[in-house]
């Protein structure tokens, strides 16, 4: 699927790359390896990330459904934590 981006969310299916289920795509899909977070549901309702994140290849995208939503916001805002 080559019209992936950032922010979309995605149905992997059970593969070696992949254990099923729904994710985010938080970084480029165009990449050998790609990250995603599993999705989760907030206080609202609405989809959102989670912080549990694993890489797959970007072959494991190629069988993946594009969920009929629109991309959560990317790039998402960050707080970063220093010392």
């Amino acid at each position: 699927m080559s019209n992936l981006e950032p922010g979309h969310v995605i149905r992997l299916h059970d593969t070696a790359a992949a254990d099923g289920g729904v994710y985010i795509i938080v970084s480029d899909p165009t990449a050998p390896a790609v990250m995603v977070c599993l999705a989760g549901e907030d206080g609202n309702g609405d989809v959102c990330e989670t912080d549990q994140t694993r890489i797959v290849a970007r072959e494991a995208l190629a069988g993946a459904d594009l969920l009929s939503m629109p991309p959560l916001p990317w790039p998402r805002p960050r707080v970063w934590v220093t010392d």
